[in-house]
């Protein structure tokens, strides 16, 4: 990714993308599951399947067959133009194993679209209850709880500075920072991991899809 075998740099930064005020709805999202690979999948393989029940109904049908020719007949030698039609009729429909073979195709195929329709809205659920839940948790972070933990460790180091507590209240403080900030990763990271699977989902960026009622 960097253009070289290996690494020669001993560390990265990066910045986070910024955690939305707001988000669709979990049925504007749903509107776009039938976007999603598996579902385009399904789809071509129903459509697959029908051609194919098409074409063996299609061999049901008798075949026609056109005649046409000059007969001679008298002591004239007169020409009569002569003109035939035959149709074929089969004692045994031979096809009929063909057909039904294809309709239990077209049924599967109807039954596995259904079947995975209803996991990836289970899937769809699963990811958009964890985005919620990890952006409110991350705003909350941004809003109050992180503010309010770098304030009191600011308060207690100038305190022990002024010899009015002493460090355990300091790395009380801290400690407390230090875990409101690995809270803070982790809910972000739970964020975009929900977001990406939506976004797998319905096969277009978040911000894309349109919203709207915010929550």
């Amino acid at each position: 990714m960097w253009g070289a075998p290996r690494a020669t740099f001993s560390e990265v930064s990066g910045v986070w993308p910024v955690i939305p005020e707001s988000i669709p709805t979990l049925g504007e999202i749903e509107k776009r599951l039938s976007q999603s690979v598996e579902m385009q999948r399904l789809s071509v393989e129903a459509g697959l399947a029908d051609a194919g029940l098409q074409t063996a109904k299609a061999e049901r049908i008798p075949e026609l067959g056109l005649s046409a020719g000059i007969e001679r007949s008298g002591a004239e030698d007169e020409q009569t133009f002569i003109a035939g039609v035959s149709v074929q009729v089969p004692i045994f429909d031979r096809n009929r194993g063909g057909v039904g073979a294809a309709r239990a195709g077209v049924e599967k195929a109807k039954l596995g679209r259904q079947a995975m329709e209803s996991a990836l809205r289970a899937e769809m659920e699963s990811a958009y209850e964890e985005l919620t839940y990890a952006r409110q948790a991350a705003l909350s972070l941004d809003d109050d709880i992180l503010p309010a933990a770098q304030e009191a460790f600011d308060a207690a180091q100038a305190a022990y500075g002024a010899g009015k507590c002493s460090y355990l209240d300091v790395l009380d403080a801290q400690r407390t920072l230090f875990e409101a900030k690995s809270i803070h990763l982790e809910v972000k990271v739970q964020y975009h991991r929900a977001q990406a699977r939506l976004e797998r989902l319905t096969c277009q960026p978040l911000n894309a899809i349109e919203k709207k009622k915010e929550i």
